[in-house]
């Protein structure tokens, strides 16, 4: 009798315990159903992230000036506040016409940082959008230190521009320099093309003399060296006639770009011809630069024959 007392309270020991290792694999089986995971599958590896290419290999045109004995000196690093300063350029362009009167007011009184007012009451509803929009923008970073416009029936703007080196240097030029590079960028990346570009390098040339360039790209194999000017170009266009030969760029790959609104578009024909360049007033520059860039150059330049 002992004994199969014995064998029944083992027997039920077994049971208990294979009671509790079934529980424990279901409590087991649930957690994995809710979490949807299994620990025995190993995790997915994600796929292998290609380095991307390099940006802007400017070695095709380092090459292309040593071709001529002229070395780069310096060029200006890009930085952060590059894409701010070319959205407020890229409108100065896109506007000129509307935001000519705040933008000479500014340049008269810079150097000083002198306080200036404009009225508007008779202007239309697009300049006075432009305006006072562009003014803002040039008040939240601190180009203009003071800004305020009072609406009707004022209608009077009054700001005070910074004297900051940034400030002074974008005014003075640099807003078309921004322009015509953003400009450049978006045509040739619209067309899908290879490009690299310098901006402002100071170059020595083979005789030893300094020299700046404004801006130098190159897409397909071809340099085109553009230079922009918002004042007095008579003073700089035999110069630059001379530089384009010893660069060894022809007219087509030769541009002035103005921002003078007295140039009407026959005087820059004109300019061209006589100088040997392309000369285009701000509001044309896209249309014939796409002209002549290699995928898309047609046959005729200002309803003439392409010079060779």
């Amino acid at each position: 009798m002992e004994d199969k007392t014995e064998i029944t309270t083992l027997l039920e020991r077994i049971a208990i315990a294979l009671e509790r290792i079934a529980d424990s694999l279901a409590r087991t089986d649930q957690s994995e159903d809710m979490s949807g995971t299994v620990d025995s599958e190993p995790p997915v590896a994600s796929e292998p992230i290609e380095p991307a290419p390099p940006i802007n290999d400017i070695t095709g045109l380092r090459d292309f000036l040593a071709s001529r004995g002229i070395s780069i000196k310096t060029i200006p690093p890009e930085q952060e506040s590059d894409e701010t300063l070319d959205k407020i350029a890229l409108f100065i362009g896109n506007r000129l016409e509307s935001v000519k009167g705040v933008l000479n007011s500014i340049k008269a009184n810079m150097n000083a940082g002198r306080p200036f007012s404009l009225n508007l009451r008779n202007e239309s509803q697009q300049t006075v959008a432009d305006t006072t929009n562009l003014c803002t923008n040039l008040y939240n970073i601190a180009f203009l230190t003071a800004y305020r416009y009072q609406k009707s029936p004022a209608y009077q703007l009054y700001a005070t521009p910074s004297t900051s080196p940034r400030a002074l240097n974008f005014y003075s030029g640099q807003w078309l320099e921004r322009f015509v590079k953003t400009q450049v960028v978006s045509l040739l990346k619209g067309e899908s093309l290879k490009f690299s570009y310098i901006c402002n390098a100071q170059i020595s040339l083979p005789n030893g003399n300094d020299f700046e360039l404004d801006m130098l790209f190159e897409t397909e194999g071809e340099v085109f060296w553009l230079e922009a000017k918002t004042g007095d170009y008579r003073k700089h266009i035999e110069k630059y006639s001379k530089m384009s030969k010893i660069i060894g760029l022809d007219r087509l790959h030769t541009f002035m770009i103005l921002a003078d609104g007295a140039v009407t578009d026959s005087l820059a024909r004109d300019l061209g011809n006589l100088f040997g360049m392309t000369v285009v007033r701000i509001e044309k520059f896209a249309e014939h630069l796409t002209k002549v860039l290699p995928v898309s150059r047609s046959e005729t330049f200002q309803g003439q024959e392409l010079p060779s």
